[in-house]
């Protein structure tokens, strides 16, 4: 099974990624910076996927429930929101959300 670390496009708690299983229909059109639609606690929202995984100690994860963009961060843009997560010490998924537009 392969698997997405994505970043939420909302505050957490902890500055962190969150790890989802990718559905087999959608891994062929799944890629890095693809803007996602993700079931966090009990609502849905948007994160971007910056990373795969071929494995992991957790037992059980969430699916991913759909692909809104294909590609909607490049790595120019994502270098600039890690910069603003360094410069503001915001969290990453804030910074993605403040420079993408609506």
């Amino acid at each position: 099974m392969v698997i997405a670390e994505v970043v939420p496009l909302v505050h957490l708690d902890a500055s962190r990624t969150l790890l989802y299983a990718i559905p087999p229909e959608m891994l062929p059109d799944l890629k890095i910076g693809s803007l996602l639609r993700v079931p966090l606690r009990a609502r849905r929202v948007q994160g971007v996927v910056v990373s795969f995984k071929r494995a992991t100690k957790l037992k059980t994860m969430k699916p991913i429930e759909r692909i809104e963009m294909a590609v909607c961060v490049d790595p120019e843009t994502f270098r600039l929101a890690q910069f603003l997560r360094t410069y503001y010490y915001a969290q990453l998924g804030e910074c993605l959300n403040a420079i993408l537009p609506s």
